[in-house]
């Protein structure tokens, strides 16, 4: 299926669990897929996986997305990798809260202008 061909996704913890199947899905659907976690090992053993069953390319950023350089890097990847940056899914859970939706604004803006 090719409904999200031509998109490029950032999905935050992605490395396990919902988020791997999140990512999974958003590929198999014919996007880009940017993934983050914490984890480098399951990170990269998430993202080998997703490309081969889709054929899609995906990158994984390691990262706590608490820490707002975390979701810079998330943000810059998608944009220095693809060029463009269409959607984000919020997986990762966080305490104390963070306004990721926010700062991803914020950032894509900067990136994408």
């Amino acid at each position: 299926m090719d409904r999200l061909k031509g998109h490029v996704i950032v999905v935050t913890g992605a490395t396990k669990g919902i988020g791997k199947s999140i990512a999974y899905g958003i590929a198999s659907e014919g996007a880009d897929v940017v993934i983050g976690g914490r984890s480098v090992s399951d990170g990269e053993l998430c993202a080998e996986d997703i490309r081969k069953k889709t054929g899609r390319e995906v990158c994984f950023v390691p990262g706590d997305i608490a820490e707002e350089s975390s979701c810079e890097s998330l943000v810059s990847k998608a944009v220095s990798k693809f060029g463009k940056l269409s959607g984000l899914v919020n997986n990762a859970g966080v305490f104390p809260p963070v306004d990721f939706l926010g700062l991803f604004r914020r950032l894509a803006k900067r990136q994408l202008l």
